[in-house]
């Protein structure tokens, strides 16, 4: 019995045999990695844009669809950047008063 549908999943099952499971490539930790970033723009980005960053990161490393992860990554230097708490951290608020 062979089934294929659009999520890329075989399942191969023989008489007498073990069942195996192909599962194509997932997004998971890029879209995970996109909403946090997304929401750490406008909300508590000082904890959600380094968590964006991280699972960005891993989703870029690990998974064959990389779109996801770069979002994540790019959101989370957007909410890092608009974060005057983490700017304050990184001491770059100081930085900027000096120009």
């Amino acid at each position: 019995m062979n089934e294929n549908n659009d999520s890329n999943k075989n399942i191969n099952v023989k008489k007498d045999s073990n069942i195996n499971v192909n599962i194509g490539a997932n997004s998971t930790f890029g879209i995970i990695s996109f909403v946090i970033g997304l929401i750490g723009i406008f909300l508590i980005s000082f904890i959600l844009s380094p968590l964006a960053l991280i699972f960005g990161v891993i989703s870029l490393f690990r998974e064959q669809s990389k779109i996801w992860g770069l979002l994540g990554v790019i959101c989370a230097i957007i909410g890092a950047i608009t974060s005057p708490i983490l700017m304050g951290i990184l001491g770059i608020g100081t930085l900027f008063s000096i120009l």
